[in-house]
């Protein structure tokens, strides 16, 4: 049986969950845009299983931060669904829910941050202009694709909440991660 490595995670493990990370953001939106997620989804816990192992944190920490930053999302979703603010092409089991495969993006972005997003640890602005920045592109190329369906005052508001968010979590890393 293997160990796992508690090294904080070097910059090539860094840049190998990255590609797998986009990889895989890809393929699940590709499939979900075609209308047959698939299995796709399930990548999202392979992915997100790498990043426990390189993260060099215990499972319960990282199941917890990985899990809350996940539900976080799949809310902020759920309410933008309830307003009218965004429309999923392939709805998901609960009318009020997003369907499966964003939740999966959504596990698969919480499961990696602590070794992609490492660097903004103790950088509450920096994550804050990444936020701001590539949470409406991302929205907004779900759109394009043909996933979901949303309004560019949408997807900017989706920034600025992204944008806080990433904040809090970058301040606060250095303590709930290590």
């Amino acid at each position: 049986m293997t160990q796992r490595d508690d090294r904080p995670p070097g910059p090539a493990r860094g840049a190998a969950l990255f590609v797998a990370y986009y990889g895989s953001w890809w393929l699940v939106v590709r499939a979900a845009a075609s209308g047959a997620p698939g299995a796709w989804p399930a990548l999202a816990l392979v992915v997100s299983a790498a990043g426990w192992r390189w993260s060099g944190l215990p499972l319960r920490r990282f199941l917890a931060f990985a899990l809350a930053f996940a539900a976080v999302g799949v809310v902020g979703d759920a309410v933008c669904l309830r307003l009218g603010l965004v429309a999923f092409e392939s709805p998901g089991p609960l009318p009020l829910l997003p369907p499966l495969w964003m939740a999966a993006l959504w596990l698969l972005f919480s499961g990696t941050f602590p070794v992609t997003m490492r660097w903004l640890y103790g950088r509450p602005v920096a994550a804050a202009v990444g936020g701001a920045v590539f949470a409406p592109l991302s929205y907004l190329a779900c759109d394009r694709l043909g996933c979901l369906h949303l309004a560019l005052p949408t997807a900017l508001g989706l920034g600025l909440a992204w944008a806080a968010l990433l904040a809090v979590i970058a301040a606060r890393a250095p303590r709930w991660l290590g």
